[in-house]
């Protein structure tokens, strides 16, 4: 914890609020945890000094990494050209398991500080590859929510497990300016956040029931909804619902770096199943490959991964829970993710 430089963050001076809009800023982590595990996460959910409340020796490795390397204050372009020939970005950027966003392109804010052609941003790096920015600390971190899930806070608490996480936690880092205009996942899930350098900015539209909205190419105009916006700084974790309308921002005077990993919480299930999705079909005759969205993956994963479909789930966490007796708000969201 010492590498850390514990009392620099607590006392990093937050120039504008935590968050702005609808939504929650929970200050113990038990209730931040318990809000991820028992709601859809309609609205933003967030646990300033989320690493330090979590009592988390990993979060707070990635963080002190994170932080070492971008101490200096230098560009993206600058970390990515100073990496070790150990640490290679290159052949990620040419796998596509990392994407590369550069230019006008990358830019959503005007005040970035930087012309928009000297503008970088790198998404989706797995984390276990991200050694580039990371270091030794990305290959021996356990994953995001497995950080999570292993903490005292989590062990202590009694809520409902989750039903899914994604396979990987994804490391984004990007110049002052640059982000992801607004959009909807593919995958309807909520995610979650943990900022490990400079200042993210997540503003995130609230989402119409029923209507014309399950449509892929559907995006709400910000006149729609109310938009929450929270600004997250290093060590700050974050849950939004990546179904609704959203756009990410980095801000600040310097790299911003953000780990994400999506998870669905049984109350989520129902906005889960409202996604646009398409059944699994071959891409060719002779390829035998098969093209899905995601949104199948979880509803029924391939039978050589291993993991039973979504209903069968559901149902097999329905009978552990019976056994302890079920509540009537716990019975009646289970109703609802069934259904």
């Amino acid at each position: 914890w010492a590498a850390l430089e514990l009392s620099s963050l607590l006392g990093t001076a937050r120039s504008a609020p935590i968050l702005q809009g609808d939504g929650v800023v929970c200050f113990e982590a038990s209730e931040f945890l318990a809000r991820l595990r028992s709601t859809a996460i309609r609205e933003p959910v967030v646990l300033p000094f989320g690493a330090i409340r979590l009592r988390s020796p990993a979060l707070g490795r990635l963080l002190a990494a994170a932080q070492a390397k971008l101490r200096s204050g230098g560009s993206v372009d600058e970390v990515a050209s100073g990496q070790s020939a150990s640490e290679l970005l290159r052949p990620l950027v040419l796998a596509g398991r990392c994407r590369l966003v550069s230019g006008a392109e990358a830019r959503v804010r005007e005040d970035g500080g930087s012309r928009a052609d000297d503008l970088t941003y790198f998404t989706e790096s797995p984390l276990k590859s991200s050694g580039w920015l990371l270091g030794g600390a990305a290959a021996e971190s356990p994953e995001l929510w497995q950080a999570l899930l292993t903490s005292p806070a989590w062990q202590s608490s009694h809520c409902l497990p989750l039903l899914w996480t994604e396979e990987d936690s994804k490391v984004f880092l990007g110049d002052p300016g640059t982000g992801t205009r607004v959009h909807q996942d593919i995958l309807w899930v909520p995610q979650l956040a943990f900022t490990l350098a400079g200042e993210k900015l997540l503003a995130v539209s609230g989402w119409q029931e029923g209507g014309d909205e399950n449509s892929a190419e559907r995006v709400a105009a910000p006149e729609e909804a109310a938009i929450s916006v929270v600004r997250a700084l290093p060590g700050d974790l974050a849950a939004f619902n990546a179904s609704a309308p959203h756009e990410a921002a980095n801000a600040g005077t310097g790299p911003t770096a953000t780990l994400y990993q999506g998870f669905l919480p049984l109350a989520g299930v129902p906005r889960f199943c409202e996604a646009p999705s398409e059944p699994p079909r071959p891409l060719s005759r002779d390829s035998g490959c098969v093209r899905h969205d995601g949104t199948w993956e979880v509803l029924r994963p391939p039978t050589d991964t291993g993991q039973q479909p979504l209903v069968e789930t559901l149902a097999l966490l329905r009978r552990e829970l019976q056994q302890e007796g079920l509540g009537d708000d716990v019975r009646r969201t289970f109703d609802e993710a069934q259904a």
